[in-house]
């Protein structure tokens, strides 16, 4: 509507310009400092050059609010000066073959949560996880505390660690629409116990993906030393959360949903079968 266009911030020419040559100034610094690390240190020490360029793009990834340009940008000069500075020290054959590995690495990762997104989205778009809301019939606070924490930390480990969290904080918007400070306690909660959940399994986040796609983890040992921290690491805050006045006595019935019910067997079709899928990656992997 009319309204919210007119809330909506305008972008005029002079933002333009001075987004232009700001990035113009930045590049042209990265340019004058490749130079003379280029010339100088480059041959000599080849990895000074490197940190150099590496600190300065990481300081202006971290400090993007201030010099207001945004991080995408500053990452993918950083990477370009990097590997220019890296083939003019050993070579381009050598960074050729650098560069491929590097690449499938990242192609690897990425085709499998391309894959393990396009799962969690089929089962959102089939409101397979209303499945969770609509069988939580509890009305304490402090069973409801535990109930998400235990869902959460389940669910994470054959989701990614953020797509748990956004599904859970999901769910506590429609379970719990007037309730804000007991959703935002019950939120974090969801956080810690994603992360939790998400670090005992191969597929359960990002950074252990990675290590597992490369070869440096394996499945069965990796879920073994690492399931017991991770339920230490969901019960101290989840008992110490239970403590709080704010999980003290009952919440209001939580009202029933009427549309869920006629198609409450395609969202469990849906959802069950989202879960046998991306629990079958890691089988698949070990079989072949």
């Amino acid at each position: 509507d009319e309204a919210s266009m007119n809330k909506m911030p305008t972008i005029t020419t002079e933002d333009t310009h001075e987004d232009v040559w700001r990035a113009l100034s930045v590049v042209s610094a990265f340019s004058l400092l490749l130079g003379v690390l280029y010339r100088t240190a480059i041959m000599q020490y080849p990895a000074l050059p490197l940190c150099c360029i590496f600190i300065i793009g990481y300081a202006g990834i971290v400090f993007e609010e201030i010099i207001h340009l945004n991080k995408n940008c500053l990452a993918l000069l950083m990477a370009v000066c990097l590997w220019t500075l890296r083939t003019g020290a050993v070579g381009p054959t050598i960074v050729h073959k650098e560069l491929h590995g590097a690449l499938s690495e990242a192609a690897e990762i990425l085709f499998f949560l391309l894959g393990a997104m396009t799962i969690v989205e089929i089962v959102d778009a089939h409101h397979g996880f209303r499945v969770i809301t609509e069988n939580i019939h509890t009305n304490n606070r402090r069973t409801l505390l535990f109930i998400v924490g235990v869902v959460t930390f389940c669910l994470s480990a054959v989701l990614d660690n953020l797509t748990s969290t956004i599904v859970m904080v999901s769910l506590l918007r429609k379970m719990l629409p007037d309730h804000t400070e007991l959703r935002m306690l019950l939120g974090g909660l969801a956080v810690i116990a994603a992360n939790a959940g998400g670090a005992w399994t191969p597929i359960g986040d990002v950074t252990t993906t990675m290590l597992w796609i490369s070869g440096n983890i394996t499945t069965w040992p990796t879920m073994l030393a690492l399931i017991l921290p991770s339920i230490v690491a969901l019960l101290v805050p989840l008992l110490m959360m239970s403590r709080l006045w704010e999980f003290a006595g009952t919440l209001p019935p939580m009202p029933a949903s009427r549309a869920f019910g006629r198609g409450a067997a395609q969202s469990r079709l849906f959802f069950v079968s989202g879960i046998i899928a991306l629990m079958f990656v890691p089988v698949f992997k070990m079989c072949t």
